[in-house]
Formats: structure tokens, sequence, C-alpha cells
């Protein structure tokens, strides 16, 4: 089982209430798969979901990147600019 370090980031920091945790993930998961029970576990994070990148070890990744014991997942909710 899989035991990666979450960070979140701007909206989702705010959402969460915290800038990190470590958490226990079943195997075999990839990205799409991680977020969805992230979002299960902090339900404030669904409203958000759509909008968020994944870093994972401080390299956007694509939903079907695999999670690895030891990761370092971070969610990165896009910033408006003006």
């Amino acid at each position: 089982m899989p035991k990666i370090k979450v960070l979140y980031w701007a909206q989702a920091k705010e959402a969460v209430g915290k800038r990190s945790e470590i958490i226990n993930l079943p195997d075999g998961l990839n990205v799409a798969n991680a977020v969805d029970a992230i979002v299960k576990r902090h339900s404030e994070l669904g409203r958000i979901k759509k909008q968020i990148r994944i870093a994972v070890n401080k390299e956007v990744v694509d939903d079907d990147h695999k999670i690895r014991d030891g990761d370092e997942l971070a969610l990165l909710p896009a910033v408006a600019g003006g």
C-alpha cells in the first residue's frame, strides 16, 4: 500500500485547511485514481477538481501516471492572472 505525501496549494489548501498530509493509497493507482481518493477524503475539493493540475515529485504529469510508494503529489489549482 503506497504511502504518499500530498501537498495542497492555493484554493486546494484553502478548501482542505492544511498545506500537506501523508496518506495511504491502494496499490496500482494512477494519478486520476489518487485524485478521486483524495477528493473522497476532502469533498470540498470536488468544486475545484477540474481546475487542478497534478505534479508528482515536482513534475506535472498526466492522469495515467502511476503512483508509487514515497511519491509527493501536489495539487496545483489554476491561478488567474491579469
